[in-house]
């Protein structure tokens, strides 16, 4: 693990020295659809939109090729969805990704890489971090980026949803 994480900052460390174009920030906004699964216990929790908000750095390395990251706060409302118990939730949470991308005729833009996600409720006890897989194609209008992005979830991070005065076990995974 120590040597994997040596090499992958070593292929950065380069990729930054040889960088020919200047470092980028900016904000980002956007929405989303995520279909949960949930795990064997009783509580299912809905499918449901969200929104983000944050803001990301990207630094260009080899040619048209980049590094991207950033900060990414998710407002998600959701539910249990359960005849006998009624509960709304908001699951917001914190995202840093780890992106690596091409950029094809000046134009069109492909990303993939992975980002950790932390939820950040005050009802929320006891958790793991996310890690979510992310695929993206867009395009760039000079001034603005549209695109088009699929996550999915690489683990499971039940946690525990504090509800009233008791606490409710999520086995949540999200796509």
């Amino acid at each position: 693990m120590k040597k994997t994480l040596l090499i992958t900052l070593a292929f950065l460390v380069s990729g930054f020295l040889q960088a020919q174009d200047k470092f980028e920030t900016g904000i980002t906004a956007g929405g989303g659809y995520f279909a949960t699964i949930t795990g064997k216990n009783e509580f299912s929790i809905t499918n449901s939109f969200s929104a983000n908000v944050g803001f990301y750095l990207l630094q260009p390395v080899f040619d048209k090729q980049f590094i991207e990251s950033g900060l990414i706060y998710n407002f998600r409302k959701t539910a249990i969805d359960e005849s006998f118990l009624q509960v709304d939730m908001d699951i917001n949470s914190l995202e840093i990704p780890l992106l690596y991308g091409y950029k094809f005729d000046n134009n069109l833009i492909l990303k993939a890489g992975v980002s950790g996600r932390w939820l950040v409720e005050k009802n929320v006890e006891r958790e793991k971090i996310e890690i979510d897989g992310q695929l993206g194609l867009g395009y760039d209008l000079n001034r603005i980026k549209i695109f088009l992005n699929y996550q999915h979830g690489l683990n499971k991070s039940d946690f525990m949803y504090k509800y009233d005065n008791r606490g409710l076990f999520i086995d949540y995974g999200r796509t």
